[in-house]
């Protein structure tokens, strides 16, 4: 394999190898975190392999991004609480947990880390 990926596009069908896998080595599974998405629209996402017999494309993906995000909200149930800090903690531990909204990062670094925690403690706390 000589490549492999995510082909991103607000069309349908996207062909245009766009984004790269945080693990692009090796065989098997892999992901990538998606950043400066327009908030309130659809994106279709196909996962690509590329060799030198060409290119395979797995099956379509869609999802919609929030018309806003909550900044802290990590679970985007629309207000910041300790169940965001769990979830971000979980994140940071490598738990991998479901349900993560990447729009809750505070510091624009594409990931929820520990200055997400902080910020949502200290929210909670009434201290922001």
């Amino acid at each position: 394999m000589f490549d492999r990926g995510f082909c991103v596009s607000t069309s349908p069908t996207p062909t245009a190898p766009s984004v790269r896998p945080l693990n692009i080595t090796g065989t098997g599974s892999f992901d990538s975190v998606l950043t400066g998405l327009n908030p309130n629209t659809t994106y279709y996402v196909r996962a690509y392999a590329m060799n030198y017999q060409g290119i395979a494309y797995g099956n379509e993906v869609t999802f919609k991004t929030s018309s806003s995000a909550t900044i802290g909200d990590v679970n985007g149930d629309g207000k910041v609480d300790l169940a965001d800090a769990i979830l971000a903690l979980q994140v940071i531990a490598g738990l991998n947990p479901a349900g993560v909204k990447v729009s809750a990062d505070v510091n624009n670094d594409g990931k929820i880390g520990l200055e997400e925690v902080i910020f949502i403690l200290q929210k909670v706390a009434g201290l922001r």
